[in-house]
C-alpha cells in the first residue's frame, strides 16, 4: 500500500498492468488480432500519446488517409507482447501494421 501512497497511482491500474503482464501469448493470438481487425497497429504507446518517432508517424500517415478507429497495441507495456509479436512477424522492431491479416 505504501507503493500506491508515495506514486498516487489507483489500485486498479497497477492491478491492469499485472494482469496484462502474465498473459501468455501464442501464433493463434496474434492471428487472431491480425485477422479481426481490418488496420492493426503494434506501436511504442498509443495513438493519442506516441512514445517514439515511428510510431508517431504511423499514426499521422493513418489519419492523413482518414483511417479512424484502427486496433493499437502498445508494446511497451508488456514484454510477453513485444517478444511474441517480434517472433510473430519475424520482424525485431516497431511500430508493426497489419493491414487486412497481412504485416506491411
Amino acid at each position: 500500500m505504501a507503493f500506491l501512497q508515495r506514486f498516487a497511482l489507483p489500485r486498479a491500474v497497477l492491478l491492469t498492468r499485472s494482469l496484462c503482464a502474465s498473459v501468455q501469448y501464442d501464433e493463434a493470438h496474434f492471428e487472431k488480432i491480425v485477422k479481426n481487425n481490418k488496420v492493426v497497429v503494434f506501436m511504442k504507446g498509443v495513438p493519442e500519446e506516441p512514445r517514439c518517432g515511428f510510431s508517431n508517424a504511423v499514426v499521422r500517415i493513418l489519419e492523413m488517409h482518414g483511417v479512424e478507429g484502427f486496433d493499437s497495441h502498445n508494446v511497451l507495456e508488456d514484454d510477453g507482447l513485444r517478444n511474441g509479436m517480434k517472433e510473430f512477424s519475424a520482424w525485431p522492431t516497431f511500430p508493426q501494421v497489419y493491414f487486412d491479416g497481412e504485416f506491411l
